[in-house]
């Protein structure tokens, strides 16, 4: 996360301007999330679209794993498409 800036500027912007800046950057972040969980989800079906039904719980185990790692959370992935 950033540092506040507080000791370097004389010009600060006023509490409404900060509120603004910081909603900007919410639905950024929101869109930018969304962004990531369909390219996710996405990679995720194309794996899971060559694997045998055997082996679709075992690729899912691994995807979770790899996104627990990285600290993104996807509540489930859908089920692949048979």
């Amino acid at each position: 996360m950033g540092t506040s800036s507080a000791n370097k500027f004389s010009c600060f912007k006023r509490r409404d301007q900060l509120d603004a800046l910081v909603d900007s950057f919410e639905q950024d972040l929101s869109s930018r999330l969304d962004e990531l969980v369909a390219y996710c989800n996405g990679y995720a079906n194309s794996i899971l679209s060559v694997t045998g039904a055997d082996d679709d719980q075992y690729v899912c185990n691994r995807i979770n794993a790899v996104l627990r790692q990285h600290a993104i959370l996807v509540d489930a992935l859908p089920p692949a498409e048979s």
